[in-house]
């Protein structure tokens, strides 16, 4: 480009370019944003790596969630898992646990902090039209007759009566609070079984 008296003008529209400031500021946030989960990842892989004290090295080792899929039942994803006379033991982070009665009589705590009790998912066939909490309270109902044997039909039949519910609905409602674990019933948490099943293998036979 020339200007009107024939010298050359340098163009200045070119790309913008971030402070070099801003970006060595930035590069750092941008590196550990990424590297986050896998860091979370390794710690959690060397710490089921360190062994467990008085325990043989041959009947301890590293476990983690994928082994037993669904039926893992615990909130950390992997740990370590021994077993010393029975005894077996699941270390996660810092803290040693007691998987079974041999274990607790160790002094070992139980692993309750780390062992969740199971939610539902969705309901897979509601009664809308009616509210929930009538609904639950219909539930707690129901099974309030059934603790009564030689009159359940009649029981049922005047809740079905007095809530204007026909035997469908009536069951669609047990059906759900079955499902959702509603109160009376109480939640559970996943056995810890298939995990003691896994430590047992640890001990000599």
């Amino acid at each position: 480009m020339r200007a009107r008296d024939g010298s050359r003008v340098t163009s200045k529209r070119r790309g913008l370019r971030p402070p070099r400031l801003l970006v060595s500021l930035l590069l750092p946030l941008v590196v550990m944003t990424g590297c986050g989960g896998g860091s979370r990842d390794a710690e959690q892989a060397s710490r089921a790596d360190v062994p467990l004290t008085d325990v043989p090295a041959g009947q301890q080792r590293a476990i983690e969630a994928l082994e037993l899929g669904s039926a893992w039942p615990l909130t950390p994803r992997r740990g370590r898992l021994g077993c010393k006379a029975g005894a077996v033991l699941f270390r996660s982070g810092e803290t040693t646990y007691a998987l079974n009665d041999p274990a607790r009589k160790l002094g070992l705590p139980s692993p309750e902090e780390i062992w969740p009790v199971r939610s539902p998912g969705p309901a897979a066939n509601p009664l809308r039209r009616i509210k929930q909490d009538d609904r639950m309270r219909i539930f707690r109902e129901a099974l309030a007759c059934e603790q009564h044997a030689e009159s359940v039909g009649s029981c049922k039949a005047e809740l079905r009566r007095t809530n204007g519910l026909s035997e469908a609905d009536l069951q669609q409602i047990e059906n759900e609070g079955n499902e959702q674990v509603w109160p009376p019933l109480t939640r559970t948490r996943r056995p810890l079984t298939p995990l003691v099943a896994a430590g047992l293998t640890l001990c000599p036979q």
